[in-house]
């Protein structure tokens, strides 16, 4: 019978304490799961997806005991407008005949007019001889042809003229001169940028150089590309708030966002490391905050971000329309692409900032809670920037992992996303934070 209580009690320790070693991964893989459900269709405009997805990071926000903000009329909503939305309603591509899978072998970049028919392809290899001015003069003599870029061998011209390099990457942006369209062929370039939604008249197809082999350049392509624009949408970061013990009118930003591509025709992208993850863990921390009878010395601003994707422009509206005085923010976290970790994590702006990562190196080297660290240098590639451009001490944690390549294609989804990292840096944040003022 001793045996027995002895061992039940050693249960019921151990049962006491999975939800804070184990739970937040239960927690955060039900969020990725909605997260990236078809329901919210790759979570931006299309299908609402973006909508949706707010009014779950709200309701989230809401069950976890976080607060709104008084200074936005104790909403969880910072809404502002975007002129449009570019949504892909139809695409089908052949190459001489063969009909190509979307989101494998090839993307189409979201442009402002519909292209339908056969279309003759002239092919233009970019190599160390290539003039873009020549390039640019061919286009306009000859406008109504699919100009095929292949850029296998654009690494000889970069090492000879990388003006000329970089004039040639960005062609197919260009509104003049506007031939029918240009397919890209370029064995870095599979994915979308925030570049990538524009307002053109010709089409981008952009090929997969691992999926496709080409014994000769294609002839021929058929295209049946229809796009429509949205005008006029509104979109909302969506924030919380926890009140500091001994600081509440100094604050720590943690920021993630919550939009993604979207849908193209009705491929849509999940977005698992991109960003749920980041959302996923905004989200699980601000539970572990709620709930911890030990609050920060500073209050927290949970923030996720709308509009990442197309220009970080959630960030920018907060930081110019902030409802906070921006002084009293004393570091701003941003989380994107947290979803892997085998490798570590990536710290951009440590170096910026050496004090913020000598901390977290600090508490790494006793804890072990990553494999490794690394210190990045300036970037304005995430949600940190506007903050960082305004003097804001800010960094961005991103997982490294060189055995998850998927970015911003379909494959990027909730079911290859190890979370074999997350753990390990949702401690580091969470520490790093209570001991902020120690």
């Amino acid at each position: 019978m001793k045996y027995f209580i002895k061992n039940f009690l050693l249960l019921l320790i151990i049962l006491f304490y999975i939800p804070l070693n184990g739970q937040d991964i239960q927690y955060a893989r039900m969020l990725l799961k909605q997260l990236t459900s078809e329901e919210f269709a790759g979570r931006s405009v299309a299908d609402s997806g973006i909508f949706k997805a707010a009014k779950f990071i709200e309701d989230q926000l809401q069950s976890n005991g976080i607060m709104p903000l008084a200074q936005l009329n104790n909403s969880y909503r910072q809404c502002f407008p975007i002129s449009a939305s570019l949504l892909i309603k139809e695409v089908n591509v052949k190459l001489d005949g063969r009909e190509l899978q979307l989101g494998k072998e090839y993307l189409a970049l979201p442009t402002a007019k519909s292209v339908q028919g056969d279309f003759d392809i002239k092919y233009i290899p970019i190599n160390n001889k290539t003039n873009p001015e020549k390039i640019i003069k061919k286009i306009t003599k000859a406008p109504n042809y699919f100009y095929f870029l292949d850029y296998s061998k654009a690494y000889l011209l970069k090492a000879k003229n990388k003006e000329n390099y970089n004039k040639l990457k960005s062609l197919h942006y260009l509104s003049e001169p506007s031939p029918r369209g240009y397919i890209l062929l370029d064995s870095s370039s599979f994915y979308y940028t925030a570049k990538s939604f524009s307002n053109l008249n010709h089409q981008i197809i952009v090929l997969n150089a691992k999926k496709l082999q080409f014994k000769k350049p294609p002839q021929k392509i058929n295209t049946k590309y229809s796009v429509s624009t949205q005008p006029n949408t509104e979109i909302c970061n969506i924030i919380g708030y926890i009140p500091g013990k001994i600081y509440p009118d100094s604050f720590i930003v943690i920021g993630a966002h919550y939009d993604h591509l979207g849908k193209v025709a009705v491929q849509h992208f999940p977005g698992a490391n991109d960003n749920a993850s980041g959302v996923a863990m905004l989200l699980d921390l601000s539970r572990e905050f709620a709930r911890s009878d030990i609050k920060p010395d500073y209050s927290l601003i949970f923030i996720s971000f709308a509009g990442e994707e197309i220009g970080l422009l959630g960030s920018k509206y907060f930081t110019v329309y902030s409802p906070i005085e921006l002084k009293k923010i004393k570091l701003m976290i941003n989380l994107d692409m947290v979803g892997s970790g085998k490798e570590g994590i990536y710290v951009v702006n440590a170096k910026a900032n050496p004090t913020i990562f000598q901390k977290l190196q600090e508490i790494n080297d006793e804890k072990k809670y990553v494999t490794d660290m690394r210190a990045g240098g300036s970037s304005c590639s995430s949600d940190h920037c506007p903050f960082d451009q305004l003097g804001i001490p800010a960094i961005f944690i991103f997982s490294r992992d060189k055995d998850y390549p998927y970015y911003h294609i379909p494959d990027d989804d909730y079911d290859k996303l190890p979370l074999d990292g997350y753990e390990g840096i949702f401690k580091l944040i969470y520490d790093y934070i209570m001991q902020l003022n120690k």
